[in-house]
Parts: structure tokens; sequence; C-alpha cells
């Protein structure tokens, strides 16, 4: 989380700069130079997300923290307190995905150290040994390869187009990880580099290779979540001097951004699509056949909220009774929110 132009908040730490990496990028016209990173003051956020292979992501925890001058390794320790939670709790129960910046050996032994499972992108210039236990590069082990079975037409949404995408799968080791490891190569056609993913299960088939990929593929929906709350929840813009009411509101936006992915579940399509069409109408089709319409949600429930405003009674203290779950408000804003949109609850 960036705050480039704060310099009196506590808590602020030095963060590499995505937006300033972004904004000055060589292009058309405009010449800078590569490989200069550019730090800010700002806030370090790891989260955690859990992901199926459908349905609607939620969010399993989230730590905000700023680095201290001088001490090295602050970022692994973080990292290593949330992922020991999560391998006590939950074992081999889940399949742990990771980007490229986990590639490397530390972290696959902190993963054959708790015996998970796992799948992570590989960079192709990083070194495996082969079956023949020479060290190489990925690109290496998988060159001249054929692909196994038949391609499939994978949907690019980048560039919205379809791609033949075929795959094959390599034993590999590491001299960090004391286990077999296999090295799933996807081949997209003729454009795009090559996906190298490593993971410790077994791929044998063609049909095991493609859940490793789909499941990678599925990773997607975490920056989808970071982009959310960035931008429509504002992490970013919150106006608090002191680290300690900053940290609660932050840990307010997580709990609202946690509500409205519970409300994308199957049960409430009727009282969400009533919400949607009376809060928040929209001509673009291409809204209407979103699976996910977090934008709409928000800005649909913002409008109803402030049209009707909630009134607790603040004479009494509220105490929930056995048979009601929602808190005790005005019955105007109960017999609004009935109408247009239906049975909520």
């Amino acid at each position: 989380m960036e705050k480039s132009e704060s310099q009196k908040l506590e808590g602020l730490g030095r963060v590499r700069s995505s937006r300033v990496r972004r904004l000055a990028r060589s292009r058309k016209g405009i010449f800078n130079r590569p490989g200069v990173k550019v730090r800010v003051p700002g806030f370090e956020w790891e989260s955690l997300l859990l992901v199926g292979n459908s349905g609607v992501p939620q969010v399993v925890t989230m730590r905000w923290w700023s680095r201290e001058k001088g001490i090295s390794g602050q970022q692994r320790q973080q990292q290593q307190a949330r992922f020991r939670k999560v391998a006590a709790h939950w074992g081999r129960m889940v399949r742990h995905v990771f980007d490229r910046g986990y590639g490397h050996g530390p972290w696959l032994w902190q993963l054959w150290r708790y015996h998970l499972r796992f799948v992570m992108r590989w960079k192709k210039g990083n070194k495996l040994l082969d079956a023949s236990g020479q060290e190489r590069k990925a690109w290496e082990i998988a060159r001249g390869k054929r692909a196994w079975g038949e391609a499939k037409l994978l949907w690019d949404t980048h560039c919205r187009v379809y791609r033949s995408t075929r795959v094959l799968a390599l034993p590999v080791r590491h001299p960090s990880y004391q286990g077999p490891l296999w090295l799933v190569v996807v081949r997209q056609g003729k454009g795009p580099q090559p996906w190298y993913l490593l993971t410790n299960e077994p791929v044998e088939t063609d049909e095991q290779a493609w859940d490793m990929v789909f499941s990678y593929v599925r990773r997607w929906k975490i920056e989808e979540s970071f982009r959310f709350q960035k931008t429509e929840l504002v992490l970013e813009s919150l106006r608090l001097r002191e680290w300690e009411p900053r940290r609660k509101m932050l840990l307010l936006v997580t709990l609202a951004s946690g509500f409205l992915l519970s409300m994308l579940v199957p049960p409430l399509w009727l009282a969400r699509s009533r919400l949607l069409d009376s809060w928040c109408q929209r001509a673009d089709w291409r809204l209407w056949t979103a699976k996910a319409p977090l934008y709409r949600l928000r800005w649909a429930l913002s409008r109803l909220w402030l049209t009707h405003p909630p009134q607790f009674s603040g004479c009494q203290p509220y105490r929930p009774l056995s048979h009601v779950t929602w808190p005790t408000c005005s019955l105007r804003w109960w017999i609004t929110l009935w109408h247009q949109c239906g049975y909520l609850f």
C-alpha cells in the first residue's frame, strides 16, 4: 500500500512502487531507464484467500505491517507466521498456489518441512535437477519434449482471444526439497512465453497436468481481489495519522470485503438480481453477464443505504434474540429492503 505523499504517519516504511514502474515504462516517444527500483513510503500487505475450482473466493487473513530500518528478513518472517497457522489448521486438505516470487529454495524448504501440497509458477531461468541428475534451467529441461494429448482452446482474458494450449510434465528435483517434483510446461502456441509450473503432486497423465493448470489460473481471482479493495474500498486513501486507529479501520474494510463476497453465493441470486436491477442499472450487456459483479454490488448497496439509512435504536443496548439474526432497524428500512431486494435473509 503506497502513501507516496505522506510524511508524518505512524508506521511508515519503504515499499516498492508498482504505480511508478507502470507509469514510467518505455513507450513510443518516451524512453526511461529500465531496471531502476523506485521506493516510496507505505505499508506492506500480506493476504491469504481461499479459492476453489469454482465459486466465490473467501478472505482468510490479512496483515498490514511496516519495515523497520536495519532489520533483514522481515517480509519472510511475516509470511512464515501466516503460513505456519494455515499449515496447522488445514494441512494437506488444500493446495497452495504461489506466484513466481515464491519460486526459490528457502520457500521450497518450508513447503517440504510442513509436507504441503502446492503448485507454483517457476521462472524459466531458475535451475532444477532433471531425471539424470544434471542441473539445468527449466526451459532447457523442457526443450525438444513433445506435448501430451490434444490441444485445448483456452480464453486469454488479456488479449481476448482463444489460444491453442498444450501441456506436458517432467519429473525433476531440487536440492532444497527432499522429495520428487514435477515440472508442468504449458505451451500457448506462437507468441506468448510458456508457463512453467512446479508441483509436488504426481503428474503422470494428461488430466492431472490440466488440473494443475486450472488451479494456477484460479490464482488470478486473488489479484482481482487486491484491485477491488484498492480501487472500490479505497484502502490507500485512509486518512488516519496513528497506527492503531488505522489498523482498526483496515480490519473494518476487510469485513466489508468479506461481506460483499458472501453476497455472491448462489442462494442469494434472486435477491442480488433485484438489488442490481433497482439500484444499479447498467445498459452494458458485459456488466450483466459478469459472474462476480462486485463493483455494481457495492454501488447498489451504497445507493440503497444512502436513500434509506438504517436507524439503530440508541436508547437501549441491542440484545439479539434467538429467532432474529439481523440488527434492529427502522420499519421503513426493512419494508424497502423487502420490496426492492426480495428475501435477503
